[in-house]
C-alpha cells in the first residue's frame, strides 16, 4: 500500500491484495485533480469496497494508518492542535510502529511500548507527567481505534487502561494573590506593560487572546473587552478561539478601563492609526517571548515569586472563587464550561460542602425547646428500649 507522486508530480495510489482465492492483484489509480489527501481517501474507498479487507491490513503498516488516520481527521481539527497531536506521533509512536505491519502489532508489542514511554524523559531531564502521559497514549490509541472503525483491524490491540508513574504528587497550581500582583504591577512605568499585565491578572486571558486583541475589540461606551480570535504565536497567524466557548465579552474593572482608554488616546496621535490595529504593541503581534521577557523582568523588580504568562489566568480564577463568585459565572468568564472549572479549581472549593450545611442550618433552624416524639409500632422495640 502505498501513495506517492509520479516523476510528472501526479498523486496516485498503489494497493497489493488477495481475492478470495488467494491470487494476489496490484491496483493502482491516479488522478491530475488529486492532492496528497484525496489520493489517501481514494485508497481508503477501495480497500473498504473489497469484501476480504482483513487481507489488506495483514500488509497495512502503522504509518500508513495514521497517514490515512490524519487525511480524515485534519478538516476537523484546528491547525494548531493538529501540529500539536502530529508532533506527539512522530516523537513518541512513529519512530516505533510506523513500518510495523498491523497484524504485527499487538497487545504485548503495545504494553511494551507503555514500558518504554515510561522510561522517557523531558529535555531537561524530568519524568514526564502522568497527565502528559496520558495524552501521548490516547494518541496511539486513537489511531488504532479509528482503525477499528474503518474496517482496517478487527480489534484494537491497546490495552484498555493507560499506564501511569505511581506515586506521582500532584503539581500544585501556581499563582498570585492580588497583593503579589500589585508587588509586581508597581514597579511598571510604562502604559502598555501596564495595559498588559492587568488584562492578564483582572480579565484572566490567555496568551493569545490578549496578543489577538485589537483596538476596536475594546467598547469604551460599556468597558468590554470582545474576544472573537486568538494569535496562534506558533504558526504566527490569527486563528479563532479555543473552542466555542472562547467567544465572549468581558466586562473591564474602571481601573484597567481608563488605562486601556490613555493607551488608544496615544495611538490615535499616530498618522498610522486604524481601529483594526493591535491593542497591545500597535504597529505589529507582541511576540510571546518579547511578553515573557517584560514578565521576567518585572519580577526580578518586584521580587515576587515566579509564575508562567498562563498563571495570570489561574490568578484571576482564585481570586474571583475566593472572592464567591458562582462558577457558572466564572466559566463563563474565562470561556470553560462548568466542569472543566470544577476539574481545574476545585481544590480551591476547599469549605463549600461545609457552606452549604451551615446555609442549611441558617435558615432552617429547628426550635432547640421542641419535644420530639417516637412512635413505635413494634412491641419487641418498645420492650428493647424500655
Amino acid at each position: 500500500m502505498a501513495v506517492n507522486k509520479t516523476s510528472d508530480g501526479i498523486w496516485y495510489y498503489k494497493v497489493d491484495w488477495k481475492d478470495s482465492r488467494g491470487k494476489q492483484h496490484q491496483t493502482k489509480k491516479q488522478s491530475k485533480k488529486w492532492r496528497r489527501s484525496d489520493a489517501q481517501k481514494a485508497e481508503r474507498k477501495f480497500i473498504l469496497s473489497l469484501d476480504n479487507s482483513d487481507q489488506i491490513a495483514l500488509e497495512m503498516t502503522y504509518g500508513e494508518l495514521y497517514e490515512l488516520y490524519k487525511s480524515s481527521k485534519k478538516e476537523e481539527l484546528k491547525e494548531r492542535s493538529f501540529n500539536t497531536y502530529d508532533d506527539r506521533q512522530k516523537t513518541f509512536i512513529l519512530p516505533k510502529f510506523k513500518d510495523i505491519p498491523l497484524s504485527l502489532i499487538t497487545k504485548r508489542t503495545t504494553s511494551d511500548w507503555q514500558n518504554w514511554l515510561m522510561k522517557q524523559r523531558t529535555p531537561k531531564g524530568q519524568p514526564y507527567t502522568n497527565n502528559y502521559l496520558k495524552v501521548v497514549q490516547s494518541c496511539f490509541k486513537a489511531v488504532l481505534s479509528w482503525g477499528v472503525d474503518e474496517g482496517y483491524l478487527k480489534e484494537s490491540p491497546f490495552r484498555k487502561k493507560n499506564m501511569l508513574r505511581k506515586g506521582e504528587k500532584k503539581k500544585e497550581m501556581n499563582f498570585w494573590t492580588p497583593e503579589e500582583f500589585e508587588q509586581f504591577y508597581n514597579c511598571i512605568e510604562d502604559l502598555q506593560d501596564q495595559v498588559t499585565f492587568r488584562i492578564l491578572f483582572w480579565c484572566g486571558l490567555r496568551k493569545g487572546e490578549l496578543i489577538g486583541l485589537n483596538i476596536e475589540d475594546y467598547d469604551p461606551k460599556v468597558k468590554t473587552i470582545d474576544i472573537n480570535k486568538q494569535w496562534d504565536t506558533r504558526n504566527k497567524k490569527m486563528t479563532p478561539p479555543k473552542n466555542e466557548r472562547g467567544y465572549r465579552t468581558i466586562s473591564v474593572d474602571a481601573e484597567t478601563a481608563r488605562l486601556i482608554e490613555n493607551l488608544i488616546a496615544y495611538y490615535k496621535r499616530c498618522v498610522s492609526y486604524r481601529p483594526d490595529a493591535p491593542l497591545i504593541s500597535f504597529t505589529k503581534r507582541l511576540p510571546a517571548q518579547t511578553l515573557d521577557n517584560h514578565k521576567d523582568k518585572y519580577i526580578k523588580l518586584a521580587r515576587v515569586k515566579e509564575i508562567r504568562i498562563h498563571d495570570f489566568r489561574h490568578s484571576h480564577a482564585s481570586y474571583l472563587i475566593n472572592q464567591g463568585f458562582d462558577p457558572i459565572d466564572i466559566a463563563a468568564r474565562l470561556g470553560h464550561t462548568v466542569k472543566e472549572t470544577l476539574d481545574r479549581y476545585g481544590h480551591l472549593y476547599p469549605d463549600r460542602q461545609q457552606k452549604m450545611a451551615q446555609n442549611i442550618d441558617q435558615n432552617h433552624k429547628i426550635k432547640k425547646n421542641r419535644t420530639l416524639f417516637v412512635h413505635f409500632e413494634n412491641e419487641g422495640i418498645k420492650k428493647a428500649l424500655n
